[in-house]
């Protein structure tokens, strides 16, 4: 998983307002480890049950934490799903941002025992720090969200009750091979309106060939981007705005946004050979900014401003024997208030 957002774990890793939310590994792992000054298994009595243990082992652990004052919590166990590559974001609850959700995205398999078969699934869970536990959960089959490594661990948008992410719906699938195509997900999960959509990400009119699965991001209160560029051969990246309907859903429109391509010298800098065309890239944003930055070690990264409509190109401290930095997603904020 990622750390998530002001709206919005090792690997799921996202961040806002005092809060972190970390990915702790396996779970139940082969051992116990550190919590709380003491070794301890998490959620032990969870998998006390053998049967749970057989049925949900293997989901990764959630913790959300405050860096400044070192506390944390772990997360139950998610029930009924595995949700693997989790993406996740905050949405805080009041103007002290005490009381938060946590909205969890991710893919498991379910199987269909007419068919005899497993199909994919794409969830969508939301854990509430009031409560304490899981309040909705939804998924809509055939489906899978952009692998974390790929769109960045909180690469979803969140406005009102509505959830946006990319992913790509699964056409067919023949033993291991998967023919898929790009696709923006949307989700309801508010109490009175369940709903799950799919909506063909196809920008004919601009790309002309293949493209690959947007990345969704939340640039604003209520605006929302994706990100993507050719399947095949890219030498640049754009940004289109996703049109929405008045009460939030989709309308599986795109619009174009002025000086939404990325400049031509940038994606060489970022991309500097035909053997590296094609390395995965991951986006996040926070007050307006767009980032982007390559799934590599050359510490270049490129920013697009919403407002400003420019884009920028600049260098980020790093060790020279560190490989593959991910971004930490949205802005921290220290906080000594923040209780996880």
């Amino acid at each position: 998983m990622t750390c998530v957002g002001r709206h919005s774990t090792s690997k799921l890793k996202s961040s806002d307002s005092g809060l972190v939310v970390m990915d702790g590994g396996e779970q139940p792992g082969s051992g116990p480890i550190m919590l709380w000054g003491q070794m301890q298994v998490p959620n032990a009595k969870f998998w006390q049950n053998g049967k749970f243990k057989k049925q949900f082992g293997g989901q990764s652990l959630v913790c959300v934490a405050n860096p400044l004052t070192r506390e944390f919590i772990l997360l139950p166990p998610i029930p009924n799903r595995r949700v693997h590559d989790k993406i996740a974001k905050f949405v805080f609850g009041d103007m002290e941002r005490s009381k938060y959700y946590l909205v969890i995205a991710g893919w498991d398999t379910i199987k269909r025992k007419k068919q005899n078969k497993l199909v994919d699934i794409l969830c969508v869970i939301v854990y509430s720090s009031e409560k304490q536990g899981f309040v909705h959960a939804n998924y809509i089959e055939k489906a899978r969200p952009i692998p974390f490594h790929e769109c960045g661990r909180s690469g979803m948008a969140i406005i009102n009750y509505g959830v946006y992410f990319g992913g790509q719906r699964v056409i067919e699938r023949v033993d291991d091979e998967e023919n898929c195509v790009p696709a923006i997900y949307y989700f309801n999960i508010s109490d009175s309106r369940r709903q799950c959509l799919c909506f063909d990400f196809n920008l004919v009119n601009m790309a002309g060939r293949e493209i690959q699965a947007p990345k969704v991001v939340q640039a604003g209160p209520d605006r929302v981007f994706a990100i993507t560029r050719f399947a095949q051969l890219p030498t640049i990246i754009w940004i289109v705005e996703v049109e929405l309907h008045p009460d939030g859903t989709p309308t599986g429109s795109y619009r174009k946004i002025h000086c939404g391509v990325m400049p031509g010298h940038f994606y060489e800098l970022l991309f500097p050979t035909e053997d590296e065309a094609l390395l995965p890239y991951e986006c996040t944003s926070a007050d307006g900014v767009i980032a982007i930055k390559v799934y590599s070690e050359r510490n270049l990264m490129v920013s697009y401003h919403i407002d400003k409509r420019e884009w920028r190109l600049f260098k980020f401290p790093h060790h020279q024997d560190q490989k593959n930095f991910q971004l930490c997603d949205g802005c921290y904020e220290p906080v000594f208030t923040a209780r996880p």
